[in-house]
């Protein structure tokens, strides 16, 4: 993965849910808005329908229903709804060219709503040209009516639509500092190859528990190891060693549990925390990890296996005991002929059986 595509996707991942979130809310709430305007057209005496409220509604409930499926991207429902009311007050404005009065208030507060709508949705230039042609349309049909609107509510508008244009263009401002700063924090703490936590972000977990007060300490450590990682770069190039490291990492992530983090420790080095794991329960996740490992299909066919040495955090009193404890059962377990799994037992606690990888006792934790 190039670097501009790994930072889009970081960009991506922290943005996308909160906007989501807020495009829902909004969206749910004009499409009740304009759902009760319509209801009140039809039961207050001498108001006709609308039916501007009444497209309106049906626009804004249909993107609300796109978002919940999340069956479009979100542009497209930026874009979609834009164009939507842009047709709705463009019937309007036809309509009010016949009448010999200036355009009803309603349609005023239609144009808010679209200025808001360009300015969220489009490059500032091109939503700032928008709202002069919708602003231009609007003061032309209220001045030039044989019954002029009111001069005083152009105005007003006006400074609607320098305000808009103002917290829009601040608010992107605001918004791009805060995305890149929260990106440069993930960034600190991710692998750019695997998009895995990376070994400053790792650290910075394991001082947190080994430094917190209270109770004994929980969890246990996982550290693994490619087996002859170096021959498939010699074999294959650097570039299927990159891939295969990918390959393994979305193993990892997939095999493991939900509260169990997994790190791109160093070079070929995975180290995993489970953070309420026992040691036992630790090896049947190690013995599950290194069976998906073995059968799994690797870029260019290369066999690809892993070696394991499993630490229990409640073990040692120290972080730098604990990891210098993993790394010696991890080269224990490739001594004694890789693709297996070392903890304090003495002797590896899972290897693969002939016609059996499962680990024993392996079960679900």
């Amino acid at each position: 993965m190039s670097a501009p595509a790994f930072l889009d996707r970081l960009r991506t991942s922290e943005q996308e849910p909160l906007r989501h979130g807020v495009y829902l809310l909004v969206s749910s709430l004009a499409a009740l808005s304009q759902a009760l305007v319509t209801a009140l057209d039809l039961v207050r005496p001498g108001h006709a329908l609308h039916l501007d409220s009444l497209f309106g509604a049906l626009l804004c409930g249909t993107a609300t229903v796109l978002l919940v499926r999340r069956a479009v991207s979100l542009q497209t429902v930026d874009y979609g709804i834009l164009a939507g009311a842009s047709a709705i007050v463009a019937g309007q404005l036809l309509t009010a060219c016949s009448l010999p009065t200036a355009p009803p208030t309603r349609l005023y507060f239609a144009g808010v709503f679209l200025f808001v709508a360009a300015f969220s949705s489009l490059p500032v230039r091109f939503a700032a040209l928008y709202s002069a042609l919708l602003y231009a349309a609007l003061a032309a049909l209220s001045l030039t009516r044989a019954q002029p609107g009111d001069t005083t509510l152009l105005l007003e508008l006006a400074v609607v639509v320098m305000l808009i244009a103002h917290l829009s263009i601040f608010g992107r401002q605001i918004s791009s500092e805060r995305s890149e700063a929260q990106l440069n924090h993930t960034l600190a703490r991710t692998d750019p190859l695997t998009g895995l936590c990376n070994r400053r972000g790792m650290a910075r977990q394991l001082e947190e528990i080994w430094s917190a007060g209270g109770a004994a300490p929980r969890g246990s450590l996982l550290l693994l190891d490619i087996d002859h990682f170096k021959a498939v770069n010699d074999v294959h190039g650097h570039h299927a060693g990159d891939q295969v490291l990918q390959a393994v990492g979305r193993l990892l992530v997939r095999t493991c549990r939900g509260p169990d983090t997994v790190s791109r420790w160093g070079g070929e080095e995975f180290l995993i925390l489970l953070p309420d794991a026992e040691p036992d329960a630790a090896v049947r996740v190690a013995g599950r990890v290194l069976s998906a490992v073995r059968e799994a299909r690797m870029p260019h066919g290369h066999p690809v296996t892993l070696s394991c040495g499993v630490v229990g955090v409640a073990e040692v009193g120290a972080l730098a005991e604990g990891l210098h404890l993993a790394d010696a059962r991890l080269y224990a377990a490739k001594h004694a002929g890789r693709d297996q799994v070392m903890s304090g037992r003495g002797g590896p606690v899972w290897e693969p059986a002939a016609g059996n990888p499962a680990p024993p006792n392996a079960s679900a934790s």
